[in-house]
């Protein structure tokens, strides 16, 4: 990844250059959290949504076909769901860490104005301490595991009929 180096030098008006750059590359950092956490909370609901409505319409089928496709679709929805709110805890993690940076370089700013700082614009290493067993991703784990027991439920009742 990129390195962006800032110059140190003690001139008042480059200081505050500094400052204000670190300052909107944090604010920018957190809001790009906000917004990511609004697409996963919005990747909730419409999944949750999908998952009851879904179930609920194949349960009127009768035909053992039709309700094993649907069950596929259903299992194949909910995958893509459970991997894309992945994706996106993985992002929160690394723009927070990005932002926890931003505040330490802004601090180095401060008080030493000399010092050279150099920075990425991403800190992908923040995407490591996503954790997989977090409230979140249980609900989809628990989506997919619904799906795969939907379509296990329609493949023993075509099989049984």
């Amino acid at each position: 990844m990129k390195e962006y180096i800032l110059k140190g030098t003690n001139e008042r008006e480059s200081v505050d250059r500094r400052i204000s750059l670190l300052t909107t590359l944090l604010n920018d950092a957190n809001q790009k959290c906000e917004h990511i956490s609004e697409l996963r909370q919005r990747s909730l609901n419409y999944a949750l949504i999908i998952f009851a409505g879904v179930f609920t319409f194949t349960m009127k089928f009768s035909t053992a076909l039709y309700s094993l496709f649907v069950s596929i679709v259903l299992l194949s929805l909910m995958t893509v769901f459970c991997l894309l709110d992945r994706r996106f805890h993985k992002y929160i993690h690394g723009w927070r860490k990005t932002a926890r940076m931003f505040i330490e370089k802004a601090s180095t700013v401060i008080n030493d104005p000399t010092q050279e700082i150099s920075f990425p614009r991403y800190l992908e290493e923040g995407e490591k301490t996503a954790e997989v067993f977090a409230f979140q991703p249980i609900i989809f784990y628990f989506l997919v595991l619904g799906g795969f027991g939907h379509l296990v439920y329609f493949i023993i009742s075509a099989i049984t009929k």
